[in-house]
Order: C-alpha cells, then structure tokens, then sequence
C-alpha cells in the first residue's frame, strides 16, 4: 500500500473518531483527551493534505497552489543550475575522470575481448572501407593530382633518387652474394662447347670485316694469329681474370661498385636520366595509366584490400591488449580529451538539461516529479497526522494541568 493511500485512510479515521468523542465529550477525561487528539490529527492531516496537493495542482479558487505549473520554467532553471553547479560539477567530474576506478584503456579491452568488440570494429571497417572504395571517383582525383605529379616529376627527382636507389642496390649484402653467385655461373658458362662456338662465330665474322678494309690489313692479319687460336686466347685470359674475380670477389666488386657510383654520379649519367625523364613524361598519359592500374587493383584487389586491413586491425587490437604503455598513453590522451570538453562544453549541460525539461509539457512534468517525489510527498501527510495527534493531546494534557494548578 503506497503512502497516499494511508494518509487517506488515517485522515478518514481521524474524522471518524474526531466526530465520536466529539459526540461524548464532557463527559470522561480519557474520552476528552482523545478527541484533542483526534482534532489536532485531522487538523494536521488537513493542512499537509492541502500543502502537498497544492503543489501538483490547482485546489479550489485558493491562490498560490499548482506551484509546478506556475512556476515551470523557475523551477526547470533550478533543476538545471542543481545538476550542472552540484551534482555535475566540473570538480567532481574531474575528480571522478582522473580516479583509478576510471580506466578507458580496460574498458576498451573489456569491449574487445568480453563483448566481441574486435569482431564488430573488423566487420564496420570492411564494410566501410568497401563502401569508400566502390564510391571513390578516382578519375577526378587523379585529372586533379596529375599536373601536381607532372610537376613533380619534372624536378630533379629522378636524378636524386635513382643514384640513390641503385647506391642502395649495390651496397646490399645481398648483391655482393648474388655477384659470387653471378661469377660462378660465368664460369660454367665459359666451359660450355657452345659458348665456344658463339664467340668463335662473332671472332670470324668480326675478322671478315677487318680483311676488306685492303690488301695490306688481310696480309698483316694472314701473318698474325688464327680464328682458332684468337678464340683459345680469348677464352683463356678470360678464365683467368674470371678466377681472380672468384679468388677475391669483394676486391673486384668494389673496383666495380666503385666505377658504378662514379658513372651515376657523373653529369653523363645525369644527364641521361634528364632526357629519358622528358621524353617519358611527354610520351606517356600518367593520369591514365595511374588511374588504369588503381581501378585494375581495385576491381580485382578489393577482398585482398579488406584481408590486409582486417589483419592489420587483429594485430592492432592484441598488441594494444597487451601493451602496458600503449594503453597508458591511450588512458592519457583520452582523458586530457575528456578534460578539454568538459572546460569548453560544460556549460551546454545545464542548457541540455533545461531543454529537455521545456521540452515536457506541464503534465509531463507534473507526473515525473509524482512519480519520482510523490510517495515520499505523501508520507508528510502521515506524519503531519500523528504529530498533530500527539502534538494536540500533549497540549490538551498541558492546558488542563495548567487550568488545575490556576485553581
């Protein structure tokens, strides 16, 4: 039974019993002090009845009652300044943000690994980065960037990095091996009949050449060495100088990497970049051709695309499970963040609040402050009843023990 009910029931009992002694009053002490009693009960429970009423709504023609209609907008202003200046303050606020129970790095985790929140964040990513993708216009994006390109291309960033990409290539460790390997397979090349008969083929072709150019050439030529032993000469300080190069590879590779970086530092090797740089970027349709192989790669990449994302998040998402510092960081950031919003929106809470409460209209507000205070409200109208009872017979009591001492 909520409180309304039995102040009802008391203020009902009050009259009854009040209209009874009322009725044999005079004639017993005990029956007399029942019935001050009852009267300062009713009495009482009248006057709390008529305050907690008066403040939902109109009673009668009496004036200053409906006090939450007609003071609505005083009183939502009062609610608003409550929870923004007590409740919700920015040092209490503070206070509880920068407390340990406030950890936005666990929370994060909990999500994660609790609540499937890696799955979720991987399935909204494909589906956004897919949806970006399909709706990209790389076409206008490229036209856009391509004279930017152009322009770029056209300074000496060619000649800047390509020396230092091939400086980079033979300084490898790996092009020193794959230079054994290379000298290696020279070698077993040299040995090769076929090879043989390849150079024999472009010595004979090349003596043929020498004999026309007159009478006196071909008789110096007749007297000088044969194709044959031209060609095991050839051969032999060949395998000869290939064995020193196999007997000391570093030494002969650095003579050759250094001649290399001579050469592509040179104004000749400069130069020459410069020319097949102007001759490229005039021939060719960069726009077209960038756009071509990123529409190609989207078209047949999209999954490997989203693959590589999903992974990347995965291994995003355990490190940061793991990491101690990242998740400090993520704690200090996000709550210098938190900081910064409640210094700059703090004040918008008290008009949120204020514009959700205008936003009811007066029933509205009438009932949620019933529903929320009325019980407690009415409980008033109980205690008003008993205290003016027992307030009402210790007077009676006092006023006769007075009235007796006075004679």
């Amino acid at each position: 039974m909520d409180n309304k009910r039995v102040a009802e029931i008391i203020l009902i009992v009050s009259f009854a019993c009040f209209c009874v002694t009322h009725y044999f009053s005079g004639t017993n002490f005990i029956v007399d002090i029942f019935h001050a009693g009852f009267a300062a009960a009713l009495v009482g429970g009248l006057a709390d009845w008529f305050a907690i009423t008066a403040f939902f709504q109109k009673v009668f023609i009496f004036p200053h009652t409906d006090i939450i209609r007609n003071e609505r907008e005083q009183l939502i202003q009062s609610i608003a300044d409550f929870f923004t200046d007590d409740v919700l303050n920015k040092h209490n606020i503070k206070n509880k943000l920068h407390s340990d129970a406030i950890n936005p790095a666990q929370m994060l985790i909990d999500y994660l690994t609790k609540f499937h929140g890696q799955e979720k964040v991987i399935r909204v990513s494909r589906t956004v980065v897919r949806k970006f993708l399909e709706k990209l216009d790389l076409q206008t994006i490229i036209k856009t960037l391509e004279p930017d390109v152009r322009q770029f291309l056209k300074k000496d960033t060619a000649e800047i990095l390509i020396p230092k990409l091939i400086t980079k290539i033979i300084s490898s460790q790996h092009t020193v091996k794959f230079y054994r390997v290379l000298l290696q397979l020279i070698r077993t090349i040299l040995d090769q009949q076929i090879f043989g008969r390849i150079i024999l083929d472009n010595v004979t072709e090349m003596m043929e050449r020498y004999d026309k150019g007159g009478f006196l050439r071909e008789k110096v030529r007749s007297s000088a060495l044969s194709n044959d032993e031209l060609l095991k000469l050839i051969l032999e300080r060949g395998k000869y100088k290939l064995e020193m190069m196999i007997a000391a590879p570093e030494e002969s590779y650095s003579l050759i990497r250094k001649k290399v970086e001579d050469w592509i530092h040179s104004p000749t090797f400069a130069e020459l970049i410069n020319d097949r740089k102007n001759i490229l970027l005039e021939e060719t349709d960069i726009g077209g051709w960038i756009y071509n192989t990123l529409e190609k790669y989207r078209r047949s990449g999209m999954n490997e695309i989203l693959d590589n994302i999903e992974r990347l998040l995965i291994m995003l998402t355990e490190k940061f499970c793991e990491n101690k510092d990242w998740q400090k960081k993520f704690n200090d950031i996000t709550k210098k963040e938190a900081d910064r919003l409640l210094e700059t929106k703090h004040e918008e809470l008290r008009e949120i609040v204020k514009k959700a409460l205008l936003s009811k209209d007066e029933d509205e507000i009438v009932k949620m402050v019933q529903d929320s205070a009325g019980d407690s409200a009415h409980a008033i109208r109980i205690s008003g009843s008993l205290v003016g009872g027992l307030a009402g017979t210790v007077l009676y009591l006092v006023a006769m023990f007075v009235e007796g001492m006075l004679k």
